[in-house]
């Protein structure tokens, strides 16, 4: 990860609605949660996203398919 990464991920993340963009974030937390995680900031949940952007070719749409996916 390089910084004009980490900031093209969150410009892109920016664009979202905010109703998106919670449940992204809501995601972030529940797989740290899921991992074991007892505390959580926002630096933790923040990774998570980046992570999931990352995974999903630095696509946010695809991002969220691939957590439904996950999660049916």
């Amino acid at each position: 990860m390089n910084n004009e990464t980490w900031t093209e991920c969150f410009s892109q993340y920016r664009l979202l609605g905010g109703l998106t963009q919670a449940m992204l974030r809501k995601w972030a937390a529940d797989f740290l949660v899921e991992r074991g995680f007892d505390e959580i900031g926002s630096s933790d949940i923040n990774h998570s996203l980046f992570d999931m952007w990352e995974a999903a070719g630095g696509d946010w749409q695809k991002a969220i398919l691939n957590e439904v996916d996950a999660r049916s």
